[in-house]
């Protein structure tokens, strides 16, 4: 590759010792977890409402496809 040490690539994935959101995603919906997500941004990043990628997060945390 053109890119040394690429995680993943010609280097290993480390994972943190202290991640700061960890999902466990086993038996869980994908918008429970978006929700996790959300709910971690919003009280880290002080975000209140707007778009998260292709989700749209409405100022009452309702969680819905983004445009």
């Amino acid at each position: 590759g053109e890119i040394k040490n690429f995680t993943g690539i010609d280097s290993p994935y480390e994972a943190p010792e202290n991640p700061e959101v960890h999902l466990h995603t086993v038996g869980h919906e994908p918008i429970s977890l978006a929700i996790q997500i959300e709910e971690f941004l919003s009280s880290s990043l002080a975000i209140s409402g707007g778009s998260i990628g292709y989700l749209r997060v409405s100022p009452d945390r309702q969680i819905s496809p983004g445009s």
